[in-house]
C-alpha cells in the first residue's frame, strides 16, 4: 500500500477497495489505523499520497452506513489531517484530497 512503485500501489489499493466492500468490519479498523498513521508523518510524501489515494478509494464503506456503521466518525479527522497536503506544487495529492469528498458523495 505505501509502495513508491505506483503500478504496485494501485493493485494494492484495487485489492483493498474489493475487501473493504465485501468485508468492511475486518478491513477497515486496520486501514484507518494505517490512514491515520500516514496522514501525521509530514516528511514522507509518498505515503501520504498513498494513503489519500487509498482513502478515496475506501470512501464508500467509510461514509455508508449500510456498509459498516462506525466509518462516518472518522472523516471529519481524515479531512482535518489531510488539509497540509493541499499544495500547488504536488498535484497528485490534491487532487486526491479534493476527490474524496466527492466520492463519499456518490
Amino acid at each position: 500500500m505505501f509502495s513508491k512503485d505506483a503500478v504496485s500501489m494501485s493493485f494494492a489499493q484495487g485489492a483493498l477497495r474489493s475487501l473493504a466492500a465485501l468485508e468492511p468490519n475486518l478491513i477497515m479498523p486496520e486501514l484507518l489505523d494505517r490512514a491515520y498513521g500516514g496522514l501525521e508523518v509530514v516528511n514522507e510524501t509518498h505515503r501520504t499520497t498513498a494513503v489519500l489515494s487509498m482513502l478515496s478509494g475506501v470512501a464508500r464503506p467509510l461514509s455508508s452506513e449500510q456498509l459498516w456503521l462506525g466509518g462516518q466518525k472518522h472523516i471529519v479527522p481524515l479531512l482535518e489531517l489531510s488539509l497540509p497536503g493541499i499544495d500547488l506544487v504536488g498535484i497528485f495529492t490534491s487532487q486526491s484530497i479534493v476527490l474524496m469528498p466527492f466520492r463519499m458523495i456518490q
